[in-house]
């Protein structure tokens, strides 16, 4: 694990002649084709391939090589295990694939890589929830255009349900309970966003003092009432937003899987 880790190809060869095992697993079921690919040795993540590792392991997490490699922005990685039929659409025991985890990273050439292989955009996880709410969620605008641009070539999800506007939605709300105000602009561009979802994510804003993100949500509304001609409707008393239930890591980051 240390030579995968460490990206030391000639040490990976001589431990493999000595026979031993390509696929060994350490306590968290990390297999040294998971290292070398969380820490970017492409060189490393190909010599373990030739040698016929596992593409699809997973740890005790259900992260694959790819999801690893994704996450941490090896774009290189990413290419050669997709080169090795690595499956694009592999998803960890919250059932977040590989394209989930970059657009919540932020690391937007793997993101891009993703959406040329043709990843699926409309992939749900076990909370309901997209890449393009993760997106949102932590203020990759990148990201969010490129998702956005994706969706409107396809807006079915899995199931042939249409869920563009409802994940629209709801990563408007995360952009406004965190002040991305910048993805909050781009989600209201270029779309006809329900009165009620302006109003919830108007309201979030202002309870939690995110000023810059209040104005524009204003602006907004001050345009969809003109254009309507209508009487401003009250902001509800209260508002959930679904935010995700599993612990996030520092910076809003979810913890590596191998450290």
């Amino acid at each position: 694990m240390h030579a995968a880790r460490e990206g030391n190809v000639t040490s990976l060869q001589h431990q493999m002649a000595a026979g031993a095992a390509v696929d060994a697993i350490d306590e968290c079921k990390c297999t040294a084709l998971m290292y070398a690919a969380t820490y970017g040795h492409v060189d490393a993540v190909m010599c373990l391939v030739e040698q016929g590792a596992a593409v699809e392991a997973t740890s005790q997490d259900g992260w694959t090589p790819l999801i690893t490699a994704a996450y941490s922005g090896h774009v290189n990685v990413v290419r050669c295990l997709l080169a090795n039929s690595a499956n694009i659409e592999a998803a960890d025991e919250r059932g977040w694939t590989s394209l989930m985890h970059v657009a919540f990273s932020g690391d937007t050439e793997s993101l891009r890589c993703l959406l040329e292989q043709r990843a699926n955009v409309g992939v749900l996880d076990s909370d309901g929830r997209s890449a393009l709410a993760y997106a949102a969620l932590n203020g990759h605008t990148e990201n969010v255009k490129c998702l956005l641009q994706e969706s409107d070539k396809s807006t079915t999800g899995t199931e042939g349900v249409s869920w563009s506007d409802g994940q629209r939605d709801m990563a408007l709300l995360f952009a406004a309970i965190h002040g991305r105000a910048e993805v909050v602009r781009l989600l209201l561009e270029g779309t006809s966003t329900a009165p009620e979802t302006r109003r919830a994510a108007l309201k979030l804003a202002a309870d939690h003092g995110l000023a810059a993100t209040v104005v524009l949500l204003q602006q907004t509304e001050k345009g969809a009432a003109a254009l309507s001609s209508k009487p401003e409707v009250a902001s509800p008393p209260s508002i959930t937003v679904p935010l995700p239930t599993h612990t996030f890591g520092e910076n809003g980051r979810l913890p590596r899987t191998p450290g």
